[in-house]
């Protein structure tokens, strides 16, 4: 899917749009059905990543949107969840008989 010297952004975190990078691929290996690539001649094993969080450069703009977007649905999720909290300790306390 990817090659030397494609560049790409990447995300390992889908929740924070903050955490998106970008490269150009120096590096490119298949290990047991599973894409890596390694960015900017940073060649060590700790520093490859895997070709299913690859995205080509020219979606940056549309990744960072449903990232941002994701962060917002997981936030109001989060609030969501939070109601249901609050009736399970006020259910707790005995407010309900």
């Amino acid at each position: 899917m990817f090659d030397i010297g494609d560049r790409i952004c990447w995300t390992g975190d889908f929740t924070n749009p903050g955490d998106i990078r970008s490269g150009t691929i120096t590096k490119v290996a298949k290990v047991a059905n599973q894409g890596f690539v390694w960015v900017d001649n940073h060649h060590k094993p700790e520093d490859c990543i895997f070709t299913s969080w690859c995205w080509p450069l020219s979606a940056q703009d549309d990744l960072k949107a449903v990232v941002t977007e994701r962060q917002r649905l997981k936030k109001a999720f989060d609030d969501s969840m939070k109601l249901v909290y609050e009736l399970r300790n006020r259910v707790a306390r005995g407010e309900f008989k």
